[in-house]
């Protein structure tokens, strides 16, 4: 689907081939779909090629993308004097894009459900009444295990 929207073959498979682009042709599907311009859906994967590089350049994986993240992202782009009306939409839009095919996690999820999601049995004695307030989809700790780094601390 990238293909019919950005003619550089060298692009759009450097798009796929970047930390979201395995994402963006479905993104593109549903841009499309719901009947957004050519040069609108343009522009906005224009957009997320930039978002996939300021993530690899932090070294985020496609997991760590949250609200966090997306804001950090257009604060970094109003400082450079670089943002335009309507990027906190089109990055927010991707990412409810990836919340809904279940690529990152909402912002709290029990973990029961949650862990269900990854194919993993329940935590024992948890009967799903703890929340995970994470956005992203990290295994839930067992009993013993350490957390890992937060991304508060980059």
């Amino acid at each position: 689907m990238l293909d019919q929207f950005i003619d550089n073959r060298a692009t759009a498979e450097g798009l796929r081939s970047g930390v979201i682009g395995s994402h963006l042709d479905s993104f593109t599907e549903r841009l499309a779909g719901l009947g957004y311009a050519a040069a609108t859906v343009r522009s906005q994967l224009t957009l997320l090629g930039h978002l996939d590089q300021w993530m690899a350049r932090r070294r985020c994986g496609v997991v760590d993308l949250n609200d966090q993240i997306v804001d950090a992202f257009i604060e970094d782009r109003v400082r450079r004097k670089e943002v335009h009306r309507g990027d906190a939409a089109t990055v927010h839009h991707f990412l409810e894009h990836l919340r809904g095919q279940r690529v990152v996690g909402s912002p709290a999820l029990m973990v029961d459900e949650w862990r269900e999601m990854q194919g993993r049995p329940p935590l024992e004695n948890n009967a799903g009444k703890v929340f995970l307030i994470t956005n992203t989809l990290r295994p839930a700790l067992e009993p013993g295990e350490e957390p890992p780094p937060s991304l508060a601390s980059m």
